[in-house]
């Protein structure tokens, strides 16, 4: 999985579309929910993403707007969960940067991690590096913040390659078929869940 930032990390919306505006083919949609640009490839377009949100790339649902779905979350209260197996499984396989996470101030520990039901379980698409600084410094509990399944297909972002062939192609690491299937198995899940604890 990786984390990407479009164009840098740190950018205000409008000074990073003043940093790309005059890239070859840049285009923003007037509802800034998407945009197209040049690459060596042919034009690409990237839908449900604004300019310098933060996505990150997850083997189950594709790429996530975790700028969208730490704005689905202000306001909200976090629960506070046990870091277990569980949790720890599911970072597991996860790349980590140990001077990333030795050198966060205790504010950013601190902070609650993004957490999203998946058809197996609840997957972190935002704090894996505070989770193991937790767990480096001896604390057995994180502040989570838990989106629903349903939340998916709102912070799913798309992207698109139109090559030589004229025609627009999908470059989306998870099929529509493959997320659908996925999302469709979050909310049974959830569901079975609930049903479980009534």
């Amino acid at each position: 999985m990786d984390v990407v930032h479009i164009p840098e990390e740190g950018l205000t919306e409008r000074e990073a579309y003043e940093a790309m505006k005059d890239l070859p083919g840049f285009d923003l949609d007037e509802d800034g929910w998407s945009y197209t640009v040049h690459g060596p490839d042919g034009l690409h377009r990237i839908e449900g993403v604004r300019l310098n949100d933060e996505i990150l790339e997850h083997e189950r649902f594709g790429w996530l707007n975790v700028s969208h779905a730490k704005r689905l979350v202000e306001g909200a209260a976090a629960q506070t969960l046990p870091i277990s197996d569980g949790l720890k499984r599911n970072l597991a396989n996860r790349p980590v940067d140990p001077g990333r996470a030795a050198g966060m101030s205790l504010a950013k520990r601190d902070t609650p991690i993004l957490m999203i039901m998946g058809s197996d379980g609840v997957h972190v698409i935002d704090g894996g590096h505070r989770v193991r600084r937790r767990q480096s410094d001896g604390l057995t509990t994180v502040d989570a913040y838990l989106l629903r399944a349903e939340a998916l297909p709102e912070l799913r972002v798309r992207r698109y390659c139109r090559g030589s062939t004229g025609r627009w192609e999908s470059r989306n690491t998870v099929s529509d078929r493959a997320f659908a299937i996925e999302v469709n198995g979050a909310v049974q899940f959830a569901k079975r869940m609930a049903d479980a604890h009534q």
